[in-house]
């Protein structure tokens, strides 16, 4: 019984203990079951539990379905898998692996997460086992790794800045330097961490760092400063740099921030620009010049203090305005200051070019040169214009003092010559008509007077000639210009210039596409090229080449700096030998009136000048460039003509007859008045003659039919031909007016040409001259 009585109580104990156990273990489940923390079992690698917040953890609905995958490899990333398969290992044979860290784990979906593990062995009813609780710290993990992300991005950033960057502490020792900071003060330890600046720098230097550090700490504010550093090789830099403290959360001072910025260069640039500027200042004080600029809207924003020297005004009355502003009336519409003001409106550079202004008492006048170019900023944004100026008022009077005297002697030049020429042509005119008068009054042979009249023709037409020319070269002579193609009028002279220059000489006239017609006298023209070309011949004695080269020119560039050329639109013709050249000493002076390089009796002396009169009174230019040996070019710039070319008609060779018309004569000169009558009947026609215009007037209001006014252009008293031809048709309303004249002075002449329906006779004429200008008067 008692045995019994003992097996029960046994019996009874081990139930109990047993009911105790299964207990506890209920509790421990539930517990596991129901914590926050991931729980998970391995026995040999395979997974036999795992907590409800595990399956959570990796996107499971239930621990079963984590136990149904038998292990978490899937779950792990794939470079994680092998450090924690060493771990668990490790854990197994008893060796040390770590008992907490943070792997990358991946989710049912395929998330990416961090998890942080603490794993370890137990011993479970007498097996060892690896358990672990697992937390899932990705927003922690993300946030570290962002920091540490950032931190190296800042680390780069100062290492590879530019600017010198470094740390220090409070006791003035270095806790970093970036790679800059360390080149700056040539250290060439990588890393300086402990050190200060005595070990890199000589002491007074070190000493004054200390100083500014210890001036920062104190005070809190940041201090920049300069100071110069002594290389190794002993040249100096110069630097600046900033220090500021650096402070906790309550203000205490931590270390010290320093930024070291190489400023070497900088100063030395500046340096240098100061040392220019000064130049500069000192140039422009000293300088007879006077500098000036405008800004965008070219409107003066400065002008250099010698402006006060050259011309009367000061300096603020011409700050803001623009060229021209303060230019008295008189002189704002001159062409060389519209010219400045069409360049600076074009943005275009000019230079030299000169303008008139007042000077400082009235009826005064100062004379400015002045150059310009256009200004622009790094963007190429036009900002003005800059320029310099001078008063070249005294300049100018030499000038013209030097001019005159050269006038002088043109004219001392021109009268010896045109005496010298005149009294030969009168001494073959007088010899001849004494010879021609002897013969008649003495009743001899007159078989040779056809002789001693041509030599007296020959004579008179060489003195008109000269005449002619001494007009072309004064720019007096009366011009009838008209619209015509150049290159037609050069190709019909070819052959006649052929036959003229008698030498072998190659004629060759080569024109640009689409030539510009030009506005000229076409029969002056082919004067001044038969002129050019007779030159050119008697400069090739052994034959050669002439060239006539056409092509149309845009002068405003030129002009620009040639105040004597008009900006426009001109046809060029260039005549070109290939003959022995003009020498350079005399190029200059081949437009002087009889100044020749020809042997005596085979040039007047006044071809070129007659060349120089008619072009420019035609107003255009001409120039001459002759190298020796290679030949001369002269180049005449005529102006373009808007209207198309005009046809010209051809002359009639034979010599018009009268149709019965009666002509008035007015004419001061007897001999010529008496010629005129004389020439008139022969051709047929009834002529009155009168002396003056009162004695014209008289006949013109007795005679009841007069067709035809030929007379003078000036007449004595005052009186002129063109005020009796005023009054003509007051008396008879159809009559027509032609004009005989040697030199016709202004009258009818407007801009050296004849006005328009004009027609003139030149002095001294011939008959057929006579009958072919009365039958264009009349018809």
């Amino acid at each position: 019984m008692a045995l019994l009585a003992q097996r029960i109580g046994a019996e009874i104990g081990r139930r109990y203990r047993t009911e105790r156990l299964q207990s506890s273990e209920d509790d421990f489940r539930h517990l596991i079951e129901n914590m926050a923390q991931g729980f998970f079992v391995f026995r040999n690698q395979k997974l036999i539990f795992a907590n409800r917040a595990l399956a959570t953890i990796y996107g499971y609905d239930s621990p079963e379905e984590l136990l149904a995958l038998g292990d978490l490899n899937s779950h792990w990333a794939p470079h994680e898998l092998d450090r924690i398969h060493t771990y668990a290992a490790a854990r197994k044979r008893g060796e040390q692996a770590p008992l907490n860290y943070e792997s990358e784990a991946i989710k049912r979906d395929g998330t990416r997460i961090w998890l942080g593990v603490r794993a370890q062995m137990i011993n479970w009813q007498g097996e060892d086992l690896i358990s672990a609780m697992v937390a899932d710290i990705t927003a922690w993990k993300l946030s570290e790794l962002a920091q540490l992300e950032r931190n190296n991005l800042f680390r780069q950033i100062v290492e590879n800045s530019p600017v010198g960057i470094a740390l220090k502490g409070v006791d003035g020792s270095f806790r970093m330097a970036n790679r800059r900071y360390r080149e700056l003060l040539d250290i060439v330890q990588p890393d300086i961490t402990g050190k200060t600046n005595l070990d890199f720098v000589p002491a007074a230097e070190a000493k004054i760092a200390s100083d500014g550090d210890g001036r920062v700490l104190a005070g809190g504010q940041p201090e920049e400063r300069s100071y110069e550093h002594i290389r190794p090789d002993g040249s100096k830099a110069s630097y600046i740099v900033t220090k500021f403290a650096i402070a906790d959360d309550t203000n205490k001072p931590m270390g010290i921030g320093l930024i070291l910025q190489d400023t070497t260069e900088r100063d030395r640039v500046e340096r240098d620009l100061r040392e220019s500027r000064a130049s500069l200042t000192d140039f422009v004080d000293v300088s007879a010049d006077f500098y000036w600029q405008t800004d965008a809207e070219l409107r003066f924003n400065y002008f250099s203090p010698s402006l006060e020297q050259n011309i009367p005004i000061e300096i603020k009355e011409l700050i803001g305005g623009k060229v021209g502003d303060t230019v008295a009336p008189d002189f704002q519409a001159s062409q060389p200051l519209q010219h400045i003001g069409r360049h600076m409106n074009a943005r275009r550079p000019f230079r030299d070019l000169v303008y008139q202004r007042q000077g400082k008492t009235p009826g005064e006048s100062i004379w400015i040169r002045t150059s310009g170019k256009p200004y622009y900023d790094e963007n190429g944004e036009f900002k003005g214009f800059r320029g310099s100026s001078t008063n070249i008022t005294e300049t100018r009077a030499l000038q013209e003092q030097l001019l005159q005297s050269q006038k002088m002697e043109a004219v001392g030049q021109l009268t010896g010559g045109l005496a010298h020429d005149f009294n030969n042509l009168l001494a073959i005119i007088v010899g001849n008509a004494d010879l021609l008068q002897a013969n008649l009054s003495r009743g001899k042979n007159l078989a040779k007077a056809p002789q001693l009249t041509d030599s007296i023709l020959r004579a008179a037409q060489r003195g008109a000639d000269l005449t002619q020319q001494l007009l072309a070269f004064s720019r007096r002579q009366a011009l009838s210009p008209k619209t015509i193609r150049l290159d037609k009028q050069i190709d019909g002279m070819i052959a006649m210039l052929q036959r003229s220059l008698g030498a072998p000489i190659n004629i060759e006239a080569i024109s640009e596409s689409g030539l510009w017609p030009c506005f000229v006298d076409p029969g002056q023209l082919e004067n001044v090229v038969l002129n050019l070309a007779i030159n050119a011949r008697d400069a090739m004695p052994e034959g050669g080449a002439l060239k006539f080269h056409m092509a149309n020119i845009d002068l405003d560039e030129y002009a620009a700096g040639h105040a004597q050329v008009a900006p426009g639109d001109y046809v060029s013709l260039a005549i070109s030998d290939t003959g022995t050249g003009i020498p350079e000493d005399i190029l200059d002076r081949v437009f002087e009136p009889f100044f020749t390089t020809k042997n005596p009796g085979h040039g007047t002396g006044l071809g070129l000048s007659m060349v120089f009169g008619f072009v420019k009174q035609s107003n255009g230019h001409v120039t001459v460039s002759s190298e020796a040996d290679r030949g001369t070019t002269v180049k005449l710039l005529l102006p373009r003509a808007e209207a198309a070319a005009d046809e010209i008609a051809e002359v009639p060779a034979s010599i018009p007859k009268a149709s019965g018309e009666c002509i008035l004569v007015v004419e001061d000169d007897p001999d010529v008045r008496t010629l005129a009558v004389a020439f008139l009947s022969d051709l047929g026609y009834s002529a009155l003659e009168a002396p003056d215009a009162a004695t014209a007037l008289a006949i013109l209001e007795q005679i009841s039919h007069i067709d035809l006014l030929l007379t003078d252009v000036l007449l004595p008293d005052g009186m002129t031909g063109d005020r009796i031809a005023r009054q003509a048709p007051d008396y008879h309303p159809n009559i027509k007016v032609m004009y005989m004249s040697g030199y016709t002075r202004d009258a009818l002449i407007h801009q050296g040409k004849l006005e328009d329906g004009v027609v003139l006779l030149p002095k001294p004429f011939r008959k057929a001259d006579l009958a072919q200008k009365l039958r264009q008067a009349l018809d």
